[in-house]
């Protein structure tokens, strides 16, 4: 997986190394790439600027940041926008600092743009957009075969809120058709889908269908789906003695092993408890 660093243009020159050594983890999730961080107090990343636009997410800690002529204290719980090419640097204060970083990949810009303008320049946000965020690093921490779904979603989500415009479309879309996406998820939620191949079969953009089915049904798309699979599982518990492996197959799960963990994750015990219970 190409990392972080590798895309990023520093004005002073440190080497990869020189940051890799704080990196904690780092992955790819539905093409987009995220790293987190941790860094001691009073260290400073100089001067640099990254080739793709990227957001951060202060999960814990405070840093200031410089970007112009601008100093500007940054606090746990904000997501910052930075744009592609803009210099900037950071010095972690107190305890020091955890980050997550994601790389925005062109098409999701591209996505973005139709959708209105992303900020021109480094722009923190707080409220709906970081909630999404650490949703979305929950995501990439614990996440199961539906995440790929999930993260498009929240990202989709946040891209959304952070763009400056806001086209008509966002506010006057046919309720009818997010009804026809969940419809459409009821039939496919065994098998895997994206976002973009349900808002292809309903005819709403991904960003504004991301957007309303949480208006609607208060969760993601992704997140739907995951429910919709243990509403079957539990289902099958009580009405048959199929094998747990057999049901996780049915369900659109890996195996038995990923249905038990998010069947505990939802429902708060296992299956095969779940299923003795409910006899």
């Amino acid at each position: 997986m190409p990392g972080l660093l590798t895309r990023t243009i520093d004005c002073e020159k440190p080497t990869p190394e020189d940051f890799s050594r704080f990196h904690v983890r780092e992955g790819e999730v539905a093409g987009l790439y995220w790293t987190e961080t941790a860094h001691p107090p009073g260290y400073r990343i100089p001067s640099h600027a990254h080739r793709m636009a990227s957001l951060y997410l202060l999960l814990a800690g405070s840093l200031t940041e410089k970007f112009g002529r601008e100093n500007v204290e940054r606090k746990t719980d904000e997501l910052i926008f930075t744009p592609p090419d803009e210099p900037h640097s950071n010095v972690f204060l107190g305890c020091g600092g955890r980050c997550l970083i994601i790389e925005l990949h062109p098409v999701l810009v591209s996505r973005a743009l139709e959708c209105g303008a992303l900020p021109g320049n480094l722009k923190a946000f707080r409220g709906q957009p970081a909630w999404l965020a650490k949703r979305l690093y929950n995501e990439f921490r614990s996440g199961d075969g539906v995440s790929p779904l999930v993260v498009e979603g929240l990202m989709l989500e946040i891209v959304g809120e952070i763009c400056r415009q806001r086209p008509a479309w966002r506010s006057s879309g046919p309720q009818r058709k997010i009804s026809q996406a969940r419809e459409f998820l009821d039939a496919a939620f065994s098998q895997t889908v994206s976002l973009s191949d349900v808002a292809q079969a309903v005819g709403l953009h991904p960003v504004y269908l991301a957007r309303m089915f949480r208006q609607t049904y208060r969760c993601s798309i992704g997140e739907y789906v995951r429910r919709r699979r243990v509403d079957f599982v539990c289902s099958q518990l009580v009405a048959s003695n199929k094998p747990l492996a057999e049901i996780a197959s049915e369900a659109g799960f890996c195996d038995q092993a990923h249905l038990t963990r998010t069947f505990r994750k939802l429902c708060g015990l296992t299956p095969s408890r779940y299923r003795t219970a409910h006899r």
